[in-house]
């Protein structure tokens, strides 16, 4: 999914990718690391995705864009 994300970018828009797993973090550096406006973050908790969902929406800038997925695990 984060490369279908990626292929869509506008060269004036910008990237966070966050994820809880250090392998699958590792994998995405090694393919978009060297990308300029893509920043892949490893985040060890549930924060923002099912708790403190109010104040990450808040971080957004307008006419941003927060995709989230495995809600359900």
């Amino acid at each position: 999914m984060l490369a279908w994300i990626i292929d869509g970018l506008s060269d004036d828009s910008s990237l966070t990718s966050i994820d809880n797993n250090l392998e699958l973090i590792s994998i995405a550096n090694e393919f978009f690391g060297e990308i300029k406006n893509v920043e892949v973050i490893f985040a060890d908790a549930w924060r923002g995705k099912c708790s403190e969902l109010g104040e990450t929406l808040n971080l957004l800038k307008v006419g941003g864009f927060y995709v989230i997925d495995d809600i359900t695990q």
